[in-house]
């Protein structure tokens, strides 16, 4: 029989790194927006309409599509990693760990 090996620490800092990953992604989407803002309030023109509409449809695409946005995907898969993964696997082994205990 194949051996699984699951090193759950790993599997829990790749969902923090996700995570902070994903969160930054949202950060910088805000900066650039207060920025596009400023710089839109003095920018007329279609130039700047067109610009302005651009970065609305990527940063919309990131984040307003509900749950099923990219944003949210995201932190969907950060909490199947981390809640499933690393802590299912540690409660799993757990429990098999203590069922052998008893046959010993």
């Amino acid at each position: 029989m194949s051996e699984i090996h699951v090193n759950t620490d790993v599997v829990k800092n790749v969902a923090i790194n996700l995570a902070s990953i994903n969160k930054a992604i949202d950060n910088n989407f805000g900066d650039v927006k207060n920025k596009m803002n400023t710089v839109f309030s003095s920018w007329c023109g279609k130039a700047g309409t067109d610009a302005y509409n651009q970065f609305n449809k990527i940063k919309d695409a990131y984040f307003d599509d509900g749950n099923t946005s990219r944003y949210q995907a995201m932190q969907v898969f950060v909490k199947y990693l981390d809640e499933e993964i690393a802590s299912g696997y540690e409660t799993t082994e757990k429990k098999n760990d203590s069922g052998v205990s008893a046959f010993k």
